[in-house]
């Protein structure tokens, strides 16, 4: 990593890394075991810390591990919608769809265990989780039929996590929360069943 040089204030140059980074982790990720992926996440993180990865607005108020965890789920959303595009029809098969949605799905969990052992407030991690989910929506608008059931048991448990959270952060918090992840949800193409689902678990976000 200490052979990256960008200059971090020049915006352009910036989104032009982190456009790279994006389809270079697109290209790689793919053939990757878990050891070497694991490797490439570390690889990631380390970006974030140094500023030369950035995600989105939503993300400039966190600081520390909670920054570094929300955007390396970003980042992993932004993959897999990569892969999802006309770009890559040609050679992601239903098999690469497997092999990185099961990794995907370790990450995220490994990402949602660290924030919950983090010295953070509920109101923050229940923040950082609800972001988790908007990026796992986002993945789940683009991937196939076959990794469909993996991420929506992924979705549900981090609905539970905000469920679980909410007892503790403040009304006005977990309700604001909540009605950003119902836009979310209700954007969802999903099988009336699936979606009925994930709405009665937000329903429990919030009540004590």
């Amino acid at each position: 990593m200490g052979a990256v040089t960008v200059d971090v204030e020049d915006v352009s140059q910036l989104a032009l890394f982190q456009t790279g980074i994006t389809v270079a982790l697109t290209q790689v990720l793919p053939q990757c075991v878990w050891k070497e992926w694991s490797c490439v996440i570390q690889a990631v993180q380390q970006l974030v810390r140094d500023g030369l990865l950035v995600g989105p607005d939503e993300q400039l108020g966190l600081k520390g591990t909670l920054q570094v965890e929300v955007s390396t789920s970003w980042q992993l959303a932004e993959v897999l919608q990569l892969l999802g595009s006309p770009w890559t029809e040609t050679w992601v098969s239903a098999s690469v769809w497997v092999h990185v949605v099961k990794n995907y799905v370790a990450t995220v969990q490994e990402l949602q265990q660290a924030v919950s052992q983090s010295d953070t407030s509920p109101e923050e991690q229940l923040s950082v989780i609800g972001q988790f989910f908007c990026h796992c929506c986002s993945v789940i608008t683009v991937a196939p039929g076959e990794v469909g059931q993996q991420l929506f048991v992924l979705a549900l448990d981090m609905l539970t996590m905000c469920q679980s959270l909410s007892k503790s952060a403040n009304k006005e918090t977990a309700q604001r929360e909540k009605e950003v992840l119902r836009q979310e949800i209700t954007q969802l193409e999903l099988h009336g069943g699936l979606k009925r689902t994930l709405l009665l678990k937000l329903d429990g976000i919030g009540q004590l």
